[in-house]
């Protein structure tokens, strides 16, 4: 009984800590079966990022992607690893929406399609709060994603 109450004890500090080194306020669905861009915590659900985001008033920077595609792999090859690009990522909660999953991709392209009038890969929108598109952007080198986000950091 003891050691059950320690490892109890042991995960709710785990999940604690978790959720206080993340944009994350719970267990993102899909997670254990879709690839996470730059590995950081993210939601793979579009309504499980927007409940979050009434919580923590964060803009939602959305990446619509596919797994085969190799304009998204290459831009995040570029980026992974960049600490000022990690820095910049903490100001968003970070939504991925594969619009190629079985499951999910038919949904993820209907948002894509007609919520923001696009349907290329990679695209990445960020978007406030209130429900306004702070900006959009495509296929871009890491110059252009980094100044995009940077322009578009809550204040």
């Amino acid at each position: 009984m003891k050691s059950f109450t320690l490892f109890l004890s042991c995960l709710i500090l785990s999940i604690a800590v978790f959720a206080q080194r993340s944009n994350l306020c719970d267990r993102p669905i899909l997670a254990d079966r879709l690839p996470a861009f730059l590995n950081i915590p993210q939601y793979f659900d579009y309504i499980q990022a927007k409940q979050c985001q009434a919580t923590s008033k964060k803009p939602l920077l959305i990446y619509f992607t596919a797994r085969l595609s190799a304009n998204a792999k290459k831009l995040e090859q570029v980026l992974a690893g960049d600490t000022a690009v990690m820095r910049l990522l903490n100001h968003f909660i970070i939504v991925t929406l594969y619009v190629d999953d079985e499951q999910v991709g038919g949904k993820n392209l209907l948002l894509e399609e007609q919520k923001y009038s696009c349907k290329t890969q990679p695209q990445y929108i960020i978007e406030s709060f209130q429900d306004k598109w702070q900006g959009m952007i495509g296929d871009v080198s890491k110059e252009t994603f980094i100044n995009f986000v940077q322009a578009n950091v809550p204040k």
